[in-house]
């Protein structure tokens, strides 16, 4: 009787764990199966899965952007190989992703990207230099600061495409976000302006040492060559040092002879001033020709987070500015906090 019993016992447990394991490879198999792979080259691998939209299209332009970003002096030479593409039509909270942990079936590198994204003429190869540099940049400097990151993965969207992302507007609408402070990734929430509000500015501060800050140039024809070096040292380089140590370390490298790129504190307080500002005669008193002034506050009783700047019309009652802060023409004030 004790035998049945636990006969009985251990053929209900074989059951029970047959059961599961069938449940779970069931389950395995059907997420292989949803993923459809396509091997374009020895260099470039394409997953798509949960989409059963056209893959034709999907594969054409991600090859097409493959091929101008690996002739562009930021990614010539230097792409993993191979490098993995996941089009995932589930994936809602932007339009791409990166992190250092993100892995394709094969355990290649991978970036993901929607299906949208990818079928956007305007859209698909700035998000693909823009994933695509996070994911070098993390090769070359891991350590790096989340601001310089996002920083110089935007700026690259520019340097490919001639075009700035829309947040840049962002951030002179809302211009009070801290230039440096970042939550990470999978903490954002792109929904929320102030978030993409930081993203314009810090887009806004890559761009402004870009065009101002790159090595010293006997001939205007030769600029752009030395600030594609400026951007390469802030990808490549070597050093130790991360966020506003490392940009010190950049800036004194360059020997350019203009005071706002001396280090990462001058910059700053140039950059802010400038985006309120708006002097166009001079090079460094202007974010963007084109662009609009950053937005004033209603009342001076408003608070900074580290590394921030705001602007506000002096109210009647006010004589002037307070302690610290800049005059800007006979009644408004620019308050800048950097720790």
């Amino acid at each position: 009787m004790t035998k049945g019993i636990k006969f009985e016992k251990t053929c209900y447990l074989y059951l029970i764990l047959s059961c599961c394991i069938t449940l779970y490879c069931n389950n395995l198999f059907s997420k292989l199966e949803s993923i459809r792979y396509i091997k374009s080259s020895n260099f470039l691998q394409i997953w798509i899965k949960n989409w059963d939209g056209d893959s034709a299209t999907i594969q054409n332009n991600i090859e097409k952007n493959f091929e101008i970003l690996s002739k562009h002096f930021l990614f010539h030479e230097t792409l993993p190989q191979p490098l993995s593409v996941i089009v995932d039509g589930n994936w809602k909270k932007s339009s791409g992703y990166w992190s250092n942990q993100l892995r394709a079936p094969d355990n290649s590198q991978a970036l993901l990207m929607t299906p949208a994204s990818i079928l956007d003429p305007n859209q698909n190869l700035k998000l693909f230099s823009h994933e695509l540099m996070h994911l070098l940049h993390y090769q070359f400097r891991p350590h790096e600061h989340a601001w310089i990151k996002e920083g110089l993965a935007l700026l690259t969207e520019y340097l490919v495409t001639g075009y700035f992302n829309s947040v840049l507007e962002e951030g002179f609408k809302n211009p009070t976000t801290s230039l440096i402070h970042f939550k990470n990734l999978d903490e954002m929430d792109f929904q929320i302006q102030n978030e993409l509000s930081q993203y314009g500015h810090v887009l806004q501060y890559f761009y402004f040492l870009y065009r101002l800050c790159g090595p010293e140039h006997l001939q205007d024809v030769k600029a752009t060559k030395y600030n594609e070096r400026f951007i390469e040292e802030i990808l490549k380089s070597k050093s130790s040092l991360a966020g506003i140590e490392f940009l010190d370390e950049v800036l004194r490298n360059t020997q350019n002879t203009n005071p706002v790129c001396e280090n990462f504190d001058k910059s700053f307080t140039a950059f802010e001033v400038a985006r309120f500002k708006k002097n166009i005669m001079k090079p460094d008193g202007y974010i963007l020709i084109s662009s609009h002034r950053a937005s004033l506050q209603a009342s001076p009783g408003f608070d900074l987070p580290p590394y921030s700047a705001g602007a506000y019309i002096l109210p009647l009652q006010q004589d002037g500015c307070q302690k610290n802060e800049i005059p800007w023409g006979e009644r408004k004030c620019i308050r800048i906090r950097k720790e």
